[in-house]
């Protein structure tokens, strides 16, 4: 969804630009900034509704994981060059 948005906005975001540019007569291009504005408002509207669940990560997850800890990789010649 991601790919096909961007195409998306890359094919209609010039258009836009090109109907709107004298929305506001005098001012040239303002009508574009406000479509633009309108259309930012949208998608932050929608993304708004979205719901992510939290990732439940305690602590005693953390500290029966495997990692090494950063003095031992501080030390290494790898993380050295």
């Amino acid at each position: 969804f991601v790919l096909a948005g961007g195409i998306v906005t890359a094919i209609l975001g010039p258009q836009i630009v090109i109907f709107t540019r004298e929305l506001f007569a005098p001012v040239m291009f303002a009508g574009s900034f406000a479509s633009i504005l309108v259309l930012a408002a949208v998608g932050a509207a929608i993304l708004s509704l979205l719901r992510i669940p939290a990732k439940a990560t305690g602590k005693a997850e953390i500290a029966d994981s495997d990692a090494r800890p950063l003095a031992e990789i501080v030390t290494r010649p790898r993380f050295v060059a």
